[in-house]
């Protein structure tokens, strides 16, 4: 993927998004469409910080909806991607850090 067709997905993974929240009280179909579009895209362009997040506002739709079946391997992706994501950060702080004698 080109640096212009990956800019130019993230824009329109950050505008679903965006959609979605402002969708979220008044139409929930809409705000589900838009989340689900937005993740694959979000997935696409790798931006896993954003994914997570997104990914967990799907599962709030989802059990708003009464799809509790759905929304529970949101949360639970949501959190194992920031559970990843902080060990990753922490790896580099320690390396970082034990490399500037620290």
């Amino acid at each position: 993927m080109s640096d212009t067709d990956r800019l130019d997905r993230l824009a329109h993974a950050q505008e679903l998004r965006q959609s979605g929240e402002s969708a979220r009280r008044r139409d929930a179909a809409t705000a589900r469409g838009c989340y689900e579009e937005a993740v694959s895209l979000f997935r696409e362009v790798g931006e896993p910080l954003v994914l997570a997040h997104v990914i967990r506002h799907l599962g709030d739709v989802y059990h708003e909806q009464g799809c509790p079946e759905l929304a529970e391997p949101c949360y639970t992706r949501h959190w194992d991607s920031i559970a990843i994501m902080n060990a990753v950060h922490h790896w580099i702080w320690r390396t970082r850090s034990e490399s500037r004698g620290a």
